[in-house]
């Protein structure tokens, strides 16, 4: 959130080059220039004023300058806050991949779930695709494991999401699209079965 003090009055904008009036309001240089042009008056206090008296403020600059750093830092520094690529997590747990495989259709799934599911016998077919599913056609996917790795080290995101197999609704532009829900995981590790 921008500090009011930092905003021009007259074009409610970050000033750049702020200026002070000789009656102690700031302004953005050149939108007073042309307010005065057409006014000779203070837009606040309406008393009248000139360029002449306008002056240089060069410790609101460098406050405003240090904010802008001050901001930018901190962005940098939320970037973990960043969730998972949609593609980083597995259809059946709802959870970032820890051990991605691939099956020869090119679907991706959590080994552990996987194997799971088929062992279980619930499914013979890919759960997503419904075709057969042979266990000795699902390979580990190393390419996408190591993308993931290199998401967690550049966001700083080593295992701080979670994902809830909770999808909800939002609407826009009058079109429907499904959100899926991150939450920040627990201290401690919740496994979930499959």
């Amino acid at each position: 959130m921008v500090p009011q003090r930092f905003l021009c009055p007259l074009t409610l904008d970050v000033l750049k080059d702020p200026v002070l009036s000789k009656y102690g309001h700031t302004y953005e240089r050149s939108a007073i220039l042309q307010w005065l042009r057409e006014h000779e008056t203070c837009p606040i206090s309406r008393k009248p004023l000139t360029p002449r008296y306008l002056i240089s403020n060069h410790s609101l600059k460098l406050q405003i300058k240090k904010w802008k750093l001050d901001s930018a830092t901190k962005d940098c520094n939320d970037i973990r806050n960043v969730a998972p690529p949609r593609e980083f997590i597995c259809p059946l747990t709802g959870r970032m991949f820890e051990h991605p495989v691939i099956t020869k259709d090119g679907r991706h799934y959590e080994h552990m779930a996987l194997m799971s599911l088929v062992k279980s016998g619930m499914y013979s077919t890919d759960p997503m695709t419904g075709k057969p599913l042979s266990l000795s056609s699902v390979v580990t996917d190393f390419k996408l494991m190591a993308r993931i790795q290199m998401w967690k080290e550049f966001t700083n995101n080593n295992d701080i999401w979670d994902t809830n197999r909770c999808y909800g609704w939002i609407k826009k532009d009058n079109y429907y699209s499904s959100v899926l829900v991150l939450t920040r995981k627990e201290n401690t590790r919740s496994t979930r079965k499959v």
